[in-house]
């Protein structure tokens, strides 16, 4: 094989490379999950490793995910009360709702940083456009208080601060998932709800819908608009 005939070679390697190396999450705009995107840029990386000898691989390495220092970190000591707050958010946890010492972050979301809105839900959020608490899992029991400031200014026409929920994102079933509200604090535009565990978290409304096609849009774990059992997470 000639100089060029290698060359040629390599050159169409590279751009096939490249090519699959800049596909970076989900294709359908419905869900993106940063795991899976590493893996799928290792996976197409790892054939860099074939380019002859001499070759720039640079357009082929997987560029890491941007990762936000935390808002907040605070470490809970199992069997004393808990608290964690920064603007627009605050979850506190009686001494005996804390099962396990561990460290906790909390930050303040960017809504391209958020798991997508189903068509009809208005984000309601005060302050940020969501809230993200790590790590995700059970942590408390009974349930801790969170309260998530919402935006007066933002209601739409027609709708109360009755009609905002905070929702946590339930990462198995890809949906945004309603706390289980216990009060609505008018004065400090506030909605209270219970939790258990940490994840994303919204304020949100949902819109009558104002044509039947959009009816389709309300995922079957928002259909009924029911409180989440925050026990069941």
């Amino acid at each position: 094989m000639t100089h060029r005939a290698i060359y040629l070679s390599a050159a169409l390697m590279t751009l096939l490379l490249a090519s699959a190396c800049t596909r970076t999450g989900d294709t359908d705009g419905t869900h993106y999950t940063t795991g899976k995107t590493e893996a799928h840029q290792a996976s197409a990386c790892s054939t860099a490793a074939l380019l002859p000898a001499g070759c720039d691989t640079s357009l082929q390495e997987a560029r890491p995910i941007a990762r936000r220092k935390p808002d907040r970190v605070v470490r809970a000591i199992r069997g004393s009360a808990f608290c964690i707050t920064t603007q627009g958010l605050r979850l506190s946890a009686s001494a005996q709702s804390v099962k396990h010492s561990a460290t906790y972050t909390l930050t303040a979301l960017t809504a391209p940083e958020l798991p997508p809105l189903p068509q009809g839900m208005v984000n309601m959020t005060a302050s940020a456009a969501g809230y993200r608490l790590l790590p995700s899992g059970e942590h408390f029991s009974p349930a801790a208080e969170l309260r998530v400031a919402y935006n007066p200014d933002s209601l739409p026409q027609g709708y109360t601060p009755d009609d905002i929920y905070t929702s946590y994102y339930d990462t198995e079933a890809m949906a945004w998932v309603r706390l289980e509200r216990v009060g609505v604090d008018t004065a400090s535009h506030e909605i209270v709800s219970l939790t258990t565990h940490f994840t994303d978290f919204v304020n949100e409304l949902l819109k009558a819908p104002e044509m039947p096609e959009t009816q389709a849009f309300v995922p079957t774990m928002m259909s009924d608009l029911e409180a989440a059992n925050p026990i069941e997470g």
